[in-house]
């Protein structure tokens, strides 16, 4: 029988934060402690077994919105560089469009390839948006790397 590894860090200890955690950089624990999230966040003050659908809801809804605000604040609006495209698909099943936001270096000629990166956002289709700042922000400086960044949106389950 193969020996299985023991659990390590949250899997071994729920208490135990990027501020806690000895696998965390300390340069990554450092940038996390001055923006306070270092720690633990407190456990959502709702009990979904006991809380109405309408109030969970509103409190998502919230969270999202705060998402939001956090990404305006880390992301840097710096289109320096980069050229960028919006193409437009559509779904064939159901006529959906779908939106590629391309950044490119700028002056790049497209008879030179260049590598690319295609980024899904991984919000479970069900929160924030695929375009937001801060993933403007990483695809314009990939981009700005010499690489084409293509950010892929998609319809969030809710819509």
């Amino acid at each position: 029988m193969p020996v299985q590894p023991a659990p390590s860090g949250r899997f071994a200890e729920d208490h135990m934060s990027p501020g806690t955690d000895p696998r965390t950089d300390a340069r990554l624990r450092a940038g996390l402690q001055q923006i306070g999230l270092a720690e633990l966040a407190p456990l959502p003050p709702l009990d979904r077994a006991t809380t109405a659908m309408d109030v969970l809801v509103g409190f998502a809804q919230e969270a999202e919105k705060n998402f939001e605000t956090l990404y305006e604040g880390l992301a840097e609006d710096d289109d320096r560089g980069v050229a960028y495209t919006l193409e437009h698909t559509t779904s064939p099943t159901d006529e959906f469009a779908i939106d590629l936001h391309i950044h490119r270096p700028a002056g790049h000629s497209p008879e030179k390839s260049l590598p690319a990166v295609v980024y899904l956002h991984g919000g479970g289709m069900v929160v924030l948006r695929p375009y937001n700042a801060l993933h403007r922000s990483w695809t314009r400086d990939l981009a700005r790397r010499g690489m084409v960044a293509i950010n892929v949106g998609y319809r969030n389950a809710k819509d």
